[in-house]
């Protein structure tokens, strides 16, 4: 793989804030090559979560999955998986568009939506915020 293929992978995990729970965040993966990091970690929850879903390298990605962990109890995953980020208005648009997702995903189970839209708001910005500081994080070494 190229050096300047690989600096524009990553793989980072963002924080829900007040609210429990984390996002893992992956740009510039593929499929299988996420699920080897993961394995080659040790995160067997987070592997198993995404191992047997048939993902595509190239779609854009906002999931839950539930899985058992080490103690037998259910626990909740999210992810973004993202193929690339070309920085155009269309893929902010885009990567806003998963995080929203993660907010529909995780907000349910915690409060009412329909009363709450100031604690998704900022849910939503929170996490956005996570994925524009890797995001420029990792693209401002080229």
């Amino acid at each position: 793989m190229s050096k300047k293929k690989r600096e524009l992978q990553y793989m980072s995990t963002l924080y829900m804030g007040i609210y429990p729970g984390h996002v893992l965040f992956t740009c510039g993966y593929k499929i299988n090559e996420i699920l080897d990091d993961l394995k080659e970690r040790g995160f067997t929850e987070w592997h198993d979560g995404i191992a047997e879903n048939n993902l595509k390298d190239d779609q854009w990605y906002a999931l839950k999955r539930v899985v058992e962990n080490n103690k037998h109890k259910p626990v909740t995953l999210y992810y973004i998986i993202i193929p690339s980020f070309d920085r155009t208005d269309y893929d902010y648009c885009k990567l806003a568009h998963e995080v929203l997702h993660i907010c529909q995903f995780h907000l349910p189970d915690i409060l009412d939506r329909n009363r709450e839209w100031e604690s998704e708001a900022y849910l939503h910005t929170h996490l956005m915020q996570q994925c524009l500081e890797v995001l420029s994080t990792k693209t401002s070494k080229k």
